[in-house]
This record gives C-alpha cells, sequence and structure tokens, in this order.
C-alpha cells in the first residue's frame, strides 16, 4: 500500500483539489473511503489511473477489491464496434 500512496501522490499532484480528496480517501485506513476513493477515481480518471486501480485490486478489504477489478474490467476490455454488436 506504501508504493500505491507514492505514485498516488505523484499522479495526482497536477490534478484538482477533488482529485486530491480522492486520493487522501484512497490511502485511508478506512476501507469504506478506499472503497468510495477508488470509485470515484475508475470514474473520474479512467485509463490514466489504471495503475492505481491494480495496486487497489491487491487491497486488503475485499470491497476495495471488488471495485478496483470492476472498474479495470470495464476499462481495459475493449468497446466492440457496431458491427461486431449487431452481428
Amino acid at each position: 500500500m506504501i508504493a500505491w500512496r507514492r505514485r498516488r501522490d505523484r499522479g495526482f499532484a497536477r490534478l484538482s483539489a477533488g482529485a486530491q480528496v480522492a486520493s487522501d480517501s484512497a490511502a485511508s485506513e478506512n476501507a469504506e473511503a478506499r472503497r468510495i476513493a477508488v470509485d470515484g477515481i475508475g470514474k473520474k480518471v479512467g485509463k490514466l489511473a489504471l495503475a492505481d486501480l491494480e495496486e487497489a485490486a491487491d487491497d486488503n478489504d475485499a470491497r476495495v477489491r471488488a471495485v478496483a477489478l470492476r472498474w479495470l474490467g470495464e476499462l481495459k476490455t475493449p468497446t466492440r464496434s457496431k458491427s461486431a454488436r449487431s452481428a
């Protein structure tokens, strides 16, 4: 979790105050705060947060891992083209 905090601090240094709150929450001792932060990071930062989401996927709390894995699945899965969807 320490490496995640360092990477998180570097990655969010240029973002808004809201991102800083999410960043701080992602490193919280409170698992629910981490879960909410990881969900927010996945929603707002998207593919730029893949490294943080991968680290969160190793969190001690199953709820945090579940949210991180959901976002990793959504962000890493290529979008199907219209022709593939209509087939």
